[in-house]
């Protein structure tokens, strides 16, 4: 989810936004991979990984066949909460759940089609470094968002260029 707190564009649509994202992850270790690795310890693994970020985005916007095409890159620092719950231990040690909060950076670029004014399709590749744990593991890497945007009509800031 990604909120845009502040915007700074030109009279053709190029410019930056402020705003905060939310992200939601959740993970579960599947039955094939579980019957085939003899060294996992826990027979249920599920992985909640929450992050909040504070993003800067740099846009750039054309008029192509009456749709707005826009291309942007975002960077911004990301706090994040890693919840895991171990359950079921092979060798019978009690269950176990881990709470890790980090501190890491993302950044990616992505394209934005408005065909209407107050709803556009987006697909952006992320990659980020966010270590968690004693052993500093990147639970980032590389990822890709597509979805659908809901455009708020509002008042903008011109950039005078």
């Amino acid at each position: 989810a990604d909120c845009f707190l502040y915007r700074r564009r030109s009279r053709r649509g190029n410019g930056f936004d402020i705003g905060a994202r939310f992200t939601y992850r959740d993970f579960t270790i599947g039955r094939d991979v579980l019957e085939n690795d003899e060294k996992l310890v826990y027979e249920s693994n599920r992985l909640h990984i929450m992050s909040w970020d504070l993003s800067i985005r740099g846009v750039i916007g054309v008029q192509f066949l009456h749709v707005l095409w826009q291309f942007y890159v975002i960077g911004a620092p990301r706090l994040l909460h890693y919840h895991s719950v171990l359950k079921e231990n092979r060798k019978g040690g009690p269950d176990r759940r881990i709470n890790l909060v980090s501190i890491g950076v993302i950044g990616g670029a992505g394209i934005e089609v408005a065909p209407v004014p107050m709803l556009s399709l987006f697909a952006e590749y992320n990659i980020g470094y966010t270590p968690v744990g004693v052993s500093h593991h990147n639970v980032e890497g590389h990822q890709v968002y597509v979805g659908l945007a809901w455009r708020v009509l509002g008042r903008t800031a011109p950039l005078l260029l």
